[in-house]
């Protein structure tokens, strides 16, 4: 069963009456920071006297790590309007199991979140790793603007940075210590990527000395730009769709994990759970340290999402 939201979380919710208002109460806790056009351009209501209390409530929940507006945006945007972009945003207890075993891995410098949402893996990775340097990517401008405010309440916008694109326009410059990739890379199928998508994956698989099939899904793409971003010594945990495991397009994403990704361990959530709102599929947590070629990987079955646990293990 999908993990149910506090009760006041829910309250925040239902006190906004369209996305115009949450994009101007998300807008006014921004404040002056720089936001790009795309942000800048969208429809937004000026806050209100009464909206007041609802901010003190928003930053309240913020600070006991919970995400009231991304629940309310993703009242607002349709499922069918976030499949399209393959926005799935992720229960707490899988963001707080991956980021824990990140935290077991060593000292990171620097967090990459590739389609980040509202920043639920960013800024639990915030409050974990309290000198590194944070690097969100989303397509969805409203999506980047409550990012924006979450790290605005929270305390860490001074040491993120927001870029609104696809992550697999994006380069990063090199670092001395090790960077973390973590997040939910979005699932978009097949049919819905452009030919230029497909051609993409293909050339980077290529210098990868994989052949890829131009029916993997968007989350495949993840992997290997993060495998193009990624240097030796650095780590990720990624949970997405487990359907790779099965069909032949996850070949190429087997052969990535086995040689020079470093997977390290598999954790496959029982489909019956439905970890993710008006999802039906199975979810897979990959943990993976880059650079090595694994010895073995660990495969192993959770009932659910509140049982994940220690991922270490």
């Amino acid at each position: 069963m999908p993990i149910p939201v506090s009760a006041e979380v829910q309250q925040i919710v239902q006190a906004f009456c369209n996305e115009r208002r949450l994009a101007g109460v998300a807008a006014s806790l921004v404040g002056d920071a720089s936001i790009t056009q795309l942000e800048w351009e969208l429809p937004k209501e000026a806050p209100q006297r009464e909206d007041r209390q609802i901010i003190e409530s928003i930053r309240a929940a913020v600070a006991a790590g919970e995400d009231p507006l991304g629940e309310a945006f993703c009242r607002f945007r349709s499922l069918k309007h976030r499949r399209a972009l393959g926005a799935v945003y992720t229960p707490r207890p899988i963001v707080d199991s991956m980021v824990a075993w990140a935290a077991s891995e060593g000292p990171i410098e620097r967090v990459v979140d590739p389609g980040c949402g509202s920043g639920r893996f960013l800024l639990a990775a915030a409050r974990q790793f309290r000198n590194a340097s944070l690097i969100a990517i989303e397509v969805d401008p409203l999506a980047a603007l409550i990012l924006r405010a979450n790290l605005a309440l929270s305390g860490h916008a001074a040491r993120a940075r927001v870029i609104v694109d696809d992550y697999r326009s994006v380069e990063l410059l090199p670092i001395k210590g090790s960077t973390l990739f973590i997040g939910n890379p979005p699932y978009v199928r097949h049919h819905d990527l452009s030919p230029e998508g497909k051609t993409w994956l293909a050339a980077s698989a290529a210098r990868a000395g994989i052949k890829a099939s131009k029916l993997a899904g968007l989350h495949v793409h993840f992997f290997f730009k993060t495998a193009e971003l990624a240097r030796a010594r650095d780590i990720g945990a990624f949970v997405t769709s487990a359907e790779w495991l099965d069909v032949n397009y996850g070949e190429a994403l087997r052969r990535l994990l086995a040689n020079g990704l470093g997977g390290t361990s598999l954790h496959i959530l029982d489909a019956k759970s439905a970890p993710f709102t008006g999802v039906a599929a199975t979810a897979a947590i990959t943990c993976f340290r880059v650079g090595r070629r694994p010895a073995n990987l660990t495969v192993r079955a959770v009932p659910a999402a509140d049982q994940i646990g220690d991922l270490s293990k």
